[in-house]
Protein backbone atom coordinates (compact mmCIF):
# COMPACT_ATOMS: atom_id res chain seq x y z
CA UNK A 1 0.00 0.00 0.00
CA UNK A 2 1.54 3.51 -0.89
CA UNK A 3 -0.14 6.64 0.31
CA UNK A 4 0.42 9.40 -2.10
CA UNK A 5 0.04 13.05 -0.67
CA UNK A 6 -1.75 15.55 -2.96
CA UNK A 7 -2.79 19.12 -1.81
CA UNK A 8 -5.40 18.16 1.18
CA UNK A 9 -6.27 14.84 0.05
CA UNK A 10 -4.41 11.21 1.12
CA UNK A 11 -5.22 8.42 -1.83
CA UNK A 12 -4.74 5.27 -1.33
CA UNK A 13 -2.83 3.89 -4.02
CA UNK A 14 -3.36 -0.41 -4.34
CA UNK A 15 -3.48 -2.97 -7.32
CA UNK A 16 -5.73 -5.60 -7.58
CA UNK A 17 -3.79 -7.60 -5.85
CA UNK A 18 -5.21 -11.72 -4.98
CA UNK A 19 -5.74 -10.92 -1.30
CA UNK A 20 -8.51 -9.37 -2.35
CA UNK A 21 -10.31 -12.26 -3.98
CA UNK A 22 -10.75 -14.47 -0.88
CA UNK A 23 -11.66 -18.40 -0.44
CA UNK A 24 -15.87 -17.84 -0.52
CA UNK A 25 -14.96 -16.29 -3.90
CA UNK A 26 -13.42 -19.10 -5.49
CA UNK A 27 -16.25 -21.30 -4.15
CA UNK A 28 -19.09 -19.11 -5.04
CA UNK A 29 -17.22 -19.46 -8.56
CA UNK A 30 -16.58 -22.76 -8.61
CA UNK A 31 -20.29 -24.10 -7.24
CA UNK A 32 -22.01 -21.88 -9.88
CA UNK A 33 -20.06 -23.54 -12.85
CA UNK A 34 -20.18 -26.79 -10.96
CA UNK A 35 -23.34 -26.30 -11.19
CA UNK A 36 -23.83 -24.65 -14.72
CA UNK A 37 -22.22 -27.75 -16.37
CA UNK A 38 -24.83 -30.16 -14.54
CA UNK A 39 -27.51 -28.48 -15.98
CA UNK A 40 -26.15 -28.81 -19.03
CA UNK A 41 -25.49 -32.71 -18.87
CA UNK A 42 -28.95 -32.83 -17.69
CA UNK A 43 -30.42 -31.11 -20.34
CA UNK A 44 -27.92 -32.84 -22.89
CA UNK A 45 -28.98 -35.90 -22.05
CA UNK A 46 -32.36 -35.22 -22.31
CA UNK A 47 -31.82 -33.78 -25.75
CA UNK A 48 -29.99 -36.86 -26.84
CA UNK A 49 -32.98 -39.17 -25.71
CA UNK A 50 -35.36 -37.10 -27.89
CA UNK A 51 -33.37 -36.86 -31.10
CA UNK A 52 -31.50 -40.55 -30.98
CA UNK A 53 -28.15 -39.18 -30.12
CA UNK A 54 -25.43 -41.19 -28.10
CA UNK A 55 -26.12 -40.20 -24.71
CA UNK A 56 -22.84 -39.81 -23.41
CA UNK A 57 -21.23 -37.96 -26.13
CA UNK A 58 -24.33 -35.03 -26.20
CA UNK A 59 -24.60 -34.85 -22.77
CA UNK A 60 -20.53 -34.55 -22.23
CA UNK A 61 -20.54 -32.02 -24.72
CA UNK A 62 -23.39 -29.81 -23.53
CA UNK A 63 -22.46 -30.19 -20.25
CA UNK A 64 -18.47 -28.78 -21.42
CA UNK A 65 -20.35 -26.22 -23.25
CA UNK A 66 -22.30 -24.59 -20.29
CA UNK A 67 -19.23 -24.53 -18.25
CA UNK A 68 -17.35 -22.55 -20.70
CA UNK A 69 -20.39 -20.04 -20.83
CA UNK A 70 -20.17 -19.45 -17.13
CA UNK A 71 -16.48 -19.35 -16.79
CA UNK A 72 -16.66 -15.66 -18.16
CA UNK A 73 -19.77 -14.88 -16.80
CA UNK A 74 -19.02 -15.99 -13.04
CA UNK A 75 -15.78 -14.54 -13.55
CA UNK A 76 -16.67 -11.61 -14.09
CA UNK A 77 -19.97 -11.52 -12.05
CA UNK A 78 -17.34 -12.13 -9.34
CA UNK A 79 -15.12 -9.05 -10.39
CA UNK A 80 -17.73 -7.09 -9.79
CA UNK A 81 -18.90 -8.49 -6.07
CA UNK A 82 -14.86 -7.89 -5.42
CA UNK A 83 -14.92 -4.24 -6.51
CA UNK A 84 -18.28 -3.39 -4.68
CA UNK A 85 -17.46 -4.93 -1.57
CA UNK A 86 -14.22 -3.04 -1.77
CA UNK A 87 -15.54 0.26 -2.55
CA UNK A 88 -18.59 -0.16 0.05
CA UNK A 89 -17.24 0.89 3.76
CA UNK A 90 -18.98 -1.13 6.40
CA UNK A 91 -18.92 2.19 8.62
CA UNK A 92 -20.43 4.38 6.19
CA UNK A 93 -24.08 3.35 6.13
CA UNK A 94 -24.99 5.94 3.78
CA UNK A 95 -22.83 4.16 0.68
CA UNK A 96 -24.67 0.74 2.13
CA UNK A 97 -25.98 -0.79 -1.00
CA UNK A 98 -28.79 -3.10 -0.80
CA UNK A 99 -28.28 -6.30 -0.99
CA UNK A 100 -30.96 -7.24 -3.85
CA UNK A 101 -29.59 -4.47 -5.77
CA UNK A 102 -25.41 -5.41 -5.02
CA UNK A 103 -26.53 -9.11 -6.32
CA UNK A 104 -29.10 -8.37 -9.37
CA UNK A 105 -26.57 -5.44 -10.52
CA UNK A 106 -23.34 -7.76 -10.11
CA UNK A 107 -24.74 -10.28 -11.83
CA UNK A 108 -26.38 -8.37 -14.78
CA UNK A 109 -22.87 -7.15 -15.40
CA UNK A 110 -21.47 -10.29 -15.47
CA UNK A 111 -24.48 -11.38 -18.08
CA UNK A 112 -23.26 -8.32 -20.24
CA UNK A 113 -19.48 -9.08 -19.91
CA UNK A 114 -19.63 -12.48 -20.69
CA UNK A 115 -22.09 -12.85 -22.87
CA UNK A 116 -20.36 -9.97 -24.92
CA UNK A 117 -17.48 -12.10 -24.12
CA UNK A 118 -19.21 -15.61 -25.40
CA UNK A 119 -21.15 -14.33 -28.39
CA UNK A 120 -17.78 -12.79 -29.82
CA UNK A 121 -16.21 -16.07 -29.47
CA UNK A 122 -18.77 -18.29 -30.77
CA UNK A 123 -20.29 -16.66 -33.76
CA UNK A 124 -19.09 -12.97 -33.87
CA UNK A 125 -21.96 -11.14 -32.52
CA UNK A 126 -21.63 -9.80 -29.21
CA UNK A 127 -25.30 -8.84 -28.73
CA UNK A 128 -26.69 -12.40 -29.40
CA UNK A 129 -24.35 -13.33 -26.63
CA UNK A 130 -25.38 -10.86 -23.90
CA UNK A 131 -29.30 -11.13 -24.85
CA UNK A 132 -28.52 -14.79 -23.93
CA UNK A 133 -26.44 -14.71 -21.01
CA UNK A 134 -28.31 -11.92 -19.15
CA UNK A 135 -31.35 -13.42 -18.56
CA UNK A 136 -29.87 -16.80 -17.51
CA UNK A 137 -27.49 -14.70 -15.07
CA UNK A 138 -30.64 -12.51 -13.39
CA UNK A 139 -31.73 -15.76 -12.88
CA UNK A 140 -29.45 -17.05 -11.15
CA UNK A 141 -28.71 -13.80 -9.42
CA UNK A 142 -32.73 -14.40 -8.50
CA UNK A 143 -32.06 -17.91 -7.11
CA UNK A 144 -28.69 -16.49 -4.90
CA UNK A 145 -30.79 -13.61 -3.66
CA UNK A 146 -33.49 -16.51 -2.16
CA UNK A 147 -30.83 -18.71 -0.75
CA UNK A 148 -28.92 -15.35 1.20
CA UNK A 149 -32.46 -14.21 2.37
CA UNK A 150 -33.19 -17.43 3.33
CA UNK A 151 -30.50 -18.28 5.45
CA UNK A 152 -29.64 -14.82 7.20
CA UNK A 153 -33.42 -15.36 8.11
CA UNK A 154 -32.28 -18.84 9.45
CA UNK A 155 -29.17 -17.58 11.16
CA UNK A 156 -31.49 -15.01 12.99
CA UNK A 157 -34.20 -17.11 13.53
CA UNK A 158 -31.34 -19.39 15.38
CA UNK A 159 -29.98 -16.03 17.01
CA UNK A 160 -26.44 -17.05 16.01
CA UNK A 161 -23.75 -14.44 15.24
CA UNK A 162 -22.41 -15.55 11.49
CA UNK A 163 -19.52 -13.53 12.25
CA UNK A 164 -18.14 -14.96 15.97
CA UNK A 165 -19.39 -18.66 15.30
CA UNK A 166 -17.61 -21.46 12.69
Amino acid sequence: VQQCNTDCHTIDVRLLSTTMITDPDYRHFSNRVVLSATLGLGFGTVLAMLRGHPLLRTGGLTAMSCAMVAMPCFGTERLAHIMLRKYQSPNQDELKIPRALSTFSTHAFGGIIGGWFVGTLYNRRPLNGMALCVPIMLMFGFADYKVQTARDARIEELGIDPFTSN
